[in-house]
């Protein structure tokens, strides 16, 4: 699973545990991790919210690709190019097709006791996936994950962010494939 989805993956096996062979955490988020509300985050809140406000789904997305793809070092320049139109196509698509982007949380119900707390618990192969351009959060949710699942197996790869299967996906299989044939 990637970023929330991720997330939810790391629930579902915590939930389920007889119903997963292995898992692969990519830029994940985790529940019960409460993201420090930086200053970075702060702005791209208010930058997403706006556009939301305005009914600028593009301006949504593009903030949306500014803080998670782009990460908080790189200018747009400086990313694939085919990743950042992909994910601002898909974010836009989804704000027009469902609302806000981030706003489903509200909506999902959290496994109690919240996975933060019960890493030590899952039992299964573990991958996470990072990028080293990520923000600095999701860098900080990838060392509790490794440092929590007993046998993880943390990859940080460099030069992407959020989305790294997208900024690199032959050098990203290879990882995925890699870790698939060692279990």
């Amino acid at each position: 699973g990637v970023s929330g989805g991720g997330a939810l993956a790391l629930d579902f096996t915590l939930e389920h545990p007889d119903k997963v062979d292995a898992l692969i955490l990519i830029a994940t988020g985790l529940g019960g991790y409460e993201m420090p509300m930086t200053e970075s985050i702060q702005a791209f809140v208010e930058q997403y919210y706006g556009a939301l406000q305005q009914k600028d789904s593009a301006g949504a997305a593009e903030a949306t690709v500014r803080f998670w793809t782009d990460g908080p070092r790189r200018k747009p320049e400086e990313v694939n190019a085919e990743a950042r139109r992909r994910v601002s196509e898909m974010s836009r698509e989804h704000i027009e097709r469902h609302g806000d982007l981030m706003g489903h949380q509200e909506h999902m119900l959290e496994l109690e006791p919240a996975a933060n707390s019960r890493l030590g618990e899952v039992k299964v192969p573990v991958l996470i996936v990072l990028g080293d351009e990520d923000n600095p959060e999701s860098l900080e949710v990838a060392d509790r994950l490794e440092q929590g699942i007993s046998g993880a197996k943390k990859v940080v790869m460099h030069g992407v962010a959020h989305h790294p299967n997208m900024e690199q996906p032959e050098e990203f299989n290879r990882i995925v494939l890699d870790f698939l044939r060692s279990i």
